[in-house]
């Protein structure tokens, strides 16, 4: 879930700045068709940059040259003050809170997206459908308060409107549904679940509404229907009660800018090159996320977990684990092998050709593990020390996976602290066995020691 969240901040960023773009340069051009594609591209581009970010990390440029040295040296930690380590503690405990946060204003969205649904599905179910043009269904209804609307093939309105202006309204929906406007709602609403925190994106749902209403009334008047007798009954319908966002309504928000939008001069089609902008932007994105003390931040809260929460703030008992050594074999769930014949995918190996390295060395590995680890508040109050001796595999894409203890220091809170810091570890340089990449197994000891 952190790395969820983590995704959903960075996709956040992404999506402000993707939507300030598009509100300077692109929101004022009268291209409907390219500006409604545009926002759907920012909103899909925003969540994909940083997925791809954490299935293919961006390497950061280094001068100096991997040095494999055999045998790990032992990674140490000394005892940090107690008020360093219950600071870090409760930074935990605060990043796990804003992320039980966050997915209870993903869920209420979302309840709140499946209820206006099921309200919509009622309403169609209490009129009287009628077979339309094209594979659409007329509902008609004997309620005078529902404004029509369509929703997926459905065209909904009240009897009276239906007599009163049938043809407009009807071919105002039918525009709605030919083009697929509800699947981009359905789409935009599933960012605003995922960013109901991001004021862009609500405001990229509201723009994207506006513009289905632009080509909705663009299609109205290129049927030779009367403008002025349109603009009126639009103004009628305005004073009617607005629907539920996930429907497509005749009388939808920002009249005056869908009335000023119907006699706007065409944008010059020169202008659609300002859309290439957003490729180097996405670039720039890109790049930012790339920097470490930016990426930094991010894996931290990649780490943070619901248990954190209730850990800090529920009493953390220690429990210390038998008196009996574990093997310094791998679990037996993971099959390991020496140099094989035949390369298989399952296979993780103990021995290979070239053993996977840490970008800058071991040194560099060393000072990364020792940089992340935290001494736990309760071990220190206890005077505990001990020495963990882990496993874990290095994958063909060079990800850490399959963490694991090889030998405990018979304390729970040390060997959970040693797994944990092993997790966060960045993408190694893969091994290779016969020129192919392969899965590899790794071992690294660490020590917890206090300092007089």
């Amino acid at each position: 879930m952190g790395t969820f969240f983590a995704n959903s901040l960075q996709s956040a960023i992404c999506l402000v700045l993707f939507y300030l773009f598009y509100k300077v340069l692109l929101s004022r051009d009268t291209f409907h068709r390219f500006n409604r594609m545009a926002l759907l591209g920012i909103l899909l581009l925003s969540f994909l940059i940083p997925a791809a970010l954490t299935i293919f990390p961006v390497l950061q440029a280094t001068a100096m040259q991997p040095d494999f040295s055999g045998l790990m040296d032992e990674i140490s930690v000394s005892a940090r003050p107690f008020e360093a380590a219950e600071k870090s503690q409760t930074g935990n405990a605060m990043l796990a809170l804003i992320l039980i946060v966050y997915l209870t204003g993903c869920a209420t969205c979302l309840i709140y997206t499946v209820v206006s649904t099921i309200r919509i599905v009622r309403i169609i179910n209490k009129g009287t459908c009628l077979p339309a043009n094209s594979g659409t269904k007329l509902v008609i209804l004997n309620d005078t308060a529902i404004p029509p609307f369509s929703w997926m093939k459905y065209i909904v309105c009240s009897r009276n409107d239906y007599e009163e202006a049938g043809e407009t309204i009807i071919t105002h929906e039918n525009s709605h549904i030919h083009l697929h406007h509800s699947r981009d709602l359905i789409i935009a609403q599933i960012g605003v679940i995922m960013q109901w925190f991001n004021p862009a994106a609500w405001l990229l749902y509201r723009e994207l509404q506006n513009i289905h209403e632009y080509e909705a009334d663009e299609a109205v008047i290129r049927k030779g229907i009367n403008a002025k007798q349109y603009q009126l009954l639009l103004i009628k319908k305005t004073v009617g009660a607005r629907l539920y966002s996930m429907a497509n309504s005749l009388n939808h928000n920002n009249l005056i800018k869908r009335i000023t939008m119907m006699y706007q001069k065409k944008s010059n089609p020169w202008a659609r090159l300002k859309y290439a902008y957003v490729l180097p932007l996405a670039v720039t994105a890109v790049a930012l996320f790339a920097q470490p003390e930016i990426s930094q931040p991010f894996a931290e809260i990649s780490n943070a977990k619901i248990s954190h929460f209730f850990l800090e703030t529920g009493k953390n008992e220690v429990k210390n684990l038998p008196e009996t050594e574990i093997s310094d074999s791998p679990s037996n769930s993971i099959k390991t092998v020496a140099l094989q014949d035949t390369i298989s995918d399952d296979y993780i190996f103990t021995t290979v050709e070239k053993q996977p390295e840490f970008p800058g060395g071991d040194a560099a590995l060393l000072k990364w593990i020792s940089d992340h680890l935290q001494y736990p508040v309760e071990a220190q109050k206890d005077s505990i020390q001990g020495r963990v001796s882990c496993f874990f595999v290095v994958e063909k894409d060079g990800a850490v996976t399959n963490v694991e203890i090889a030998r405990s220091s018979n304390n729970l809170l040390l060997d959970e602290e040693a797994i944990r810091a092993l997790k966060t570890l960045p993408k190694f340089v893969p091994g290779e066995q016969r020129g192919q990449r392969v899965r590899v197994r790794y071992s690294v000891p660490v020590s917890f020691i206090l300092s007089k």
